[in-house]
């Protein structure tokens, strides 16, 4: 989880002057230690337990560090807070395309959707610029 970390970080080891053979947890902390930091780990429950011990080890070390963990079950680490979220209701089986479109999950489907083709536009249109002469 830290290598994963560190490249959605874009930290590269030339940023860190500390030795490029160091571990992915030790550089990750190095780069985070002392800075005020939100990190966001999604879906945990496929990886519980070295999501836990990645949360717990960084939470130790970085004192600024919050983590904002998304699971169907907890990491159990100490100082962690439950939120419960509800699930999106879904439309009926027999409900007319009016009701489907304003139902919550399909409207945050076509949300993210949405946004998935706006960031692929994005990114097109940054490399067609990037490799013109």
């Amino acid at each position: 989880m830290a290598q994963s970390t560190l490249a959605a970080l874009g930290v590269r080891d030339a940023l860190l002057g500390g030795a490029p053979d160091a571990e992915p947890m030790d550089r990750l902390i190095a780069t985070i230690r002392e800075r005020e930091t939100l990190l966001i780990l999604d879906n945990c429950e496929h990886v519980i337990e070295s999501a836990a011990s990645f949360a717990h080890r960084v939470l130790g070390e970085c004192r600024r560090l919050r983590i904002l963990a998304t699971s169907r079950e907890p990491l159990a680490i100490t100082g962690e807070a439950l939120w419960q979220v509800e699930p999106l209701a879904l439309p009926a089986e027999d409900a007319d395309p009016g009701e489907i479109e304003s139902s919550q999950a399909v409207q945050l489907l076509r949300d993210r959707v949405g946004a998935a083709r706006r960031l692929q536009s994005l990114n097109f249109s940054c490399d067609h610029y990037r490799h013109r002469p």
